[in-house]
């Protein structure tokens, strides 16, 4: 059985609307990755700031008890 004139056109705009769909869910996917992408960015940043911070005050700490047992 052939397809019409009518019905190709109707399932070549379907076929069209379906990759129009998958492209739009695409960008869509792209756009939420590149904003997790950027939030782990700014953890890491974040994390790294705390683990020098903390890497810090444990050296301090332990120079004023060193400090504090000559006296």
């Amino acid at each position: 059985m052939q397809m019409g004139m009518a019905e190709m056109r109707i399932a070549d705009h379907l076929s069209d609307k379906h990759q129009l769909s998958k492209i739009e869910d695409l960008r869509r996917n792209a756009s939420l990755n590149l904003s997790l992408n950027k939030q782990v960015q700014e953890f890491i940043i974040v994390y790294d700031s705390a683990a020098i911070l903390a890497t810090f005050l444990i050296e301090v700490t332990g120079a004023l008890a060193d400090d504090w047992s000559c006296l």
